[in-house]
């Protein structure tokens, strides 16, 4: 019976340390795992991080590029204000070209008119002086 019970004794301290090692070996594994899983997450903060920084700078850029818009469009707005102004002016500029044309057109109308009728009674001025000076002449002839 005793040789019996230290057997049993013998099988169940056997039993325990093949247990003992495979639960050692298992942990060993689990502590691997561990290590992988922490390695992983270090990766992964570090990553994110990372990612943090990366979207902070394209925000900041975001709000220069919307400010360059905003300026942008408002520049646009003062050059097509300033498009209409000369627009205007242009308009206002051919009226009065077409203005001044009309008048130069009259005035030149009216300087030709009064050097047709200015060389007329130049003529007419001519002619009668030599009628004059032909009068006595003729005078003298209707006496004699």
């Amino acid at each position: 019976a005793g040789e019996r019970q230290a057997d049993v004794l013998s099988r169940q301290v056997s039993k325990s340390s093949t247990e003992s090692q495979d639960l050692a070996r298992e942990r060993e594994v689990l502590l691997d795992k561990l290590r992988a899983a922490e390695q992983v997450r270090f990766q992964l903060e570090q990553t994110r991080e990372g990612l943090q920084r990366q979207l902070a700078a394209a925000d900041g850029q975001m709000h220069i590029l919307q400010a360059r818009l905003e300026d942008s469009q408002a520049e646009q707005q003062a050059v097509q204000h300033k498009l209409a102004l000369e627009a205007n002016r242009v308009g206002e500029l051919e009226g009065l070209l077409s203005g001044m044309r009309t008048n130069q057109f009259k005035s030149n109308f009216s300087e030709q008119h009064t050097a047709d009728r200015a060389g007329s009674l130049q003529a007419r001025n001519t002619l009668l002086t030599q009628q004059a000076h032909q009068a006595p002449h003729a005078c003298k002839t209707l006496l004699t």
